[in-house]
């Protein structure tokens, strides 16, 4: 959003968002006098697993919003080998505490899954 107030100030803005957020974009403009319309385009929807597909040991868990910490843990519970990167700070709001993570450099799956790499090939995990 600070990006956003920088660099179009003087334009109106279409924001393609999920239906559960976790940070006011539009409000946060608003104060600042940038019109923002939002339109929802998705959703996250939790699938429902089984015990047995439970990520095994040292796993390496990527998550990319809010959303999919909440449907994890819907389904399992955490182990304390595993490593969580997530995609921003906002995401890391929502990890449990305990959850060993790692926040990606940049707010990019790509970013995550480099972390993740990272963070495989300096330890005893397998990706």
């Amino acid at each position: 959003a600070h990006d956003i107030k920088e660099y179009f100030s003087d334009k109106k803005i279409l924001y393609l968002r999920p239906k559960v957020i976790s940070f006011d974009s539009k409000g946060f403009l608003e104060k600042e006098k940038i019109e923002l319309q939002e339109q929802i385009i998705y959703k996250t929807i939790c699938k429902n697993y089984k015990q047995k597909d439970k990520p095994k040991k040292n796993a390496i868990i990527i998550f990319t919003s809010p959303s999919t910490i909440k449907c994890f843990f819907k389904n399992f519970s955490w182990d304390t080998s595993y490593w969580a990167i997530l995609i921003g700070k906002a995401t890391q709001k929502h990890l449990p505490k305990g959850c060993k993570f790692e926040v990606a450099d940049e707010p990019l799956i790509n970013s995550c899954i480099k972390k993740a790499k990272e963070i495989a090939k300096n330890s005893d995990f397998l990706l």
